[in-house]
């Protein structure tokens, strides 16, 4: 596990992120709690990450070595490699310093330990697995600030089983922001067919995210018109709205959808709380699951491919 030293003066009261205001050039100096709750002693890998977006809102980082802002940079601690005892806590210091030339607004990061990869199974097939865990950092720099979501178009995916509303967003404001209203589906002659809850989480600044709302019924086949309201904290209102074509056979629509963006990458979640933010992620997750067997099957097909390649020169 890895949050911030109860010495802090900068977390929230009952929060277990840190949080500073720091103007342009300026630095300060924190620390952080890692801990180890298993059986054996471990070392661990620490660096800081960026913050990314989850699906549905809330802070997630990037895998290490992906640069989304750039704000991992703004953290630097003088070791990366951390010896923790079984059941016990190893406290290490860090520096924070802002770039001369920092723009207003949130800028997220985070601090992320990492577990050696270890042997297991996913589906009953051989795997690598890695565990991580991270603490946010976010470091607000005084100045205007701009509220702005931006809203994709609205899609139903009905395939296997699934029966949710997927909503492309994107966040062009300079501060962390959250959003709350309703999805409404109507007939194409303005017949409301549901209306239900929308809640989006933080969505952090020049990143994206989809925001999937489940339908509470099947619609059925049709012609529909589907349009999401959305209030931000500062009061303004986005909508998107958009004509859904429902089929008789089940099938992912958002797919279809022209200019939908790739799914974002869901990275390293956290365990806690932004203001504003979605519901807090489980504190340790399992990610690189299946990698061993897949670059085992790649190193038995290109092995495959070389074998054939040299039967057919020698036959020729």
């Amino acid at each position: 596990g890895i949050q911030p030293s109860k010495s802090s003066a900068n977390t929230p009261s009952g929060s277990s992120y840190f949080t500073y205001t720091l103007a342009p050039g300026a630095g300060l100096d924190d620390m952080v709690v890692i801990s180890n709750n298993g059986a054996e002693q471990v070392i661990l890998k620490l660096y800081a990450a960026d913050g990314i977006t989850s699906i549905n809102g809330s802070t997630a980082f990037a895998q290490a070595g992906d640069v989304r802002t750039n704000t991992n940079t703004w953290l630097s601690a003088t070791v990366s490699d951390i010896l923790v005892p079984d059941g016990q806590a190893v406290t290490v210091a860090f520096h924070v310093q802002v770039p001369p030339d920092a723009t207003p607004g949130d800028h997220v990061a985070g601090w992320v330990v990492e577990a050696p990869p270890r042997a297991g199974t996913a589906g009953g097939i051989g795997a690598s697995i890695t565990e991580r865990a991270g603490v946010a950092v976010v470091i607000h720099v005084p100045g205007e600030t701009t509220q702005q979501l931006v809203l994709g178009g609205i899609c139903l995916n009905q395939e296997t089983g699934s029966n949710y509303f997927e909503i492309p967003v994107r966040n062009d404001g300079n501060v962390l922001t959250d959003a709350s209203g309703v999805l409404t589906l109507a007939t194409e002659d303005g017949e409301e067919v549901f209306t239900r809850p929308a809640d989006l989480g933080n969505v952090v600044p020049r990143d994206g995210t989809l925001l999937r709302l489940d339908a509470p019924f099947d619609p059925g086949p049709g012609k529909y018109v589907a349009e999401l309201s959305l209030a931000q904290p500062d009061g303004q209102t986005v909508v998107a709205r958009s004509d859904v074509s429902i089929r008789d056979k089940k099938v992912n629509g958002c797919v279809l959808v022209a200019g939908q963006e790739e799914e974002p990458s869901q990275g390293i979640p956290y365990l806690g709380k932004l203001p504003g933010g979605g519901t807090p992620w489980f504190f340790m997750i399992l990610l690189a699951a299946l990698m061993g067997a897949l670059m085992a099957g790649r190193e038995y097909i290109i092995r495959r491919r070389m074998k054939a390649m040299g039967e057919t020169v020698d036959r020729e």
